[in-house]
């Protein structure tokens, strides 16, 4: 009896992405994983940019919202999204759930207010919430069967691996956009709300063309 390769093996990952339509699957799933990590560092580093003023106690609350408009729904409202997902087109799903969530983090620099943060970031998540379920039962559908295990355990590698990436490109936008904002004239006197965080704006904006060029890869 043959065994299954390890996770995470190349031959394993080769094998799964012969398929041109899990290919297809797996770069909008990598896009809107990356896109969802860079939204959650921007909107904390946005967070707390925009309280920079306030006291040490709404400073707390701010960035506990924050997390709590991150964390809320998938507890909350998990079953409801999967009964939803079983009644509409999955890639019309997917498509507009990652075009939503782009125009929605587009959205935060723009209004550069806590209260729309914190709106749009709860909003985002409900997209995510539809874009889940439907990634998952696409799965079932474009892989074969023999193969589901292994496109399911790429399938969180990338979810989770994305991550540290995210990390890197915030930290690359971060020096960019403190560099652009030490050559600007006149950056000493006073600053609008919405640029606090520059480097916060950047990953935003970049957030959202991760969830764009995700809805076209879909």
């Amino acid at each position: 009896m043959s065994r299954s390769a390890p996770l995470g093996a190349p031959g394993e990952a080769r094998g799964v992405l012969s398929s041109k339509p899990f290919r297809r699957l797996w770069a909008a799933l990598s896009l809107s994983s990356l896109g969802d990590w860079l939204g959650l560092l921007a909107l904390l580093a946005l967070d707390t940019a925009l309280t920079a003023d306030a006291d040490p106690l709404t400073r707390a609350y701010a960035v506990a919202g924050a997390a709590a408009v991150k964390l809320a729904p998938p507890v909350l409202l998990s079953p409801l999204a999967g009964l939803l997902a079983d009644r509409f087109d999955r890639r019309l799903t997917m498509v507009v759930a990652d075009a939503v969530r782009a125009l929605l983090y587009l959205s935060i620099p723009l209004a550069g207010r806590l209260d729309w943060l914190l709106i749009a970031g709860f909003l985002a998540e409900l997209a995510a919430l539809a874009w889940g379920p439907a990634k998952d039962a696409s799965l079932t559908e474009l892989v074969p069967k023999r193969r589901l295990a292994q496109a399911t355990r790429l399938g969180m590698l990338t979810s989770y691996g994305t991550a540290p990436v995210a990390g890197v490109i915030f930290a690359v936008l971060a020096s960019l956009s403190w560099l652009v904002g030490a050559l600007l004239p006149g950056n000493g006197g006073a600053r609008p709300e919405a640029f606090l965080a520059p480097q916060a704006d950047a990953a935003l904006y970049a957030a959202a063309v991760a969830f764009l060029v995700a809805a076209l890869a879909a």
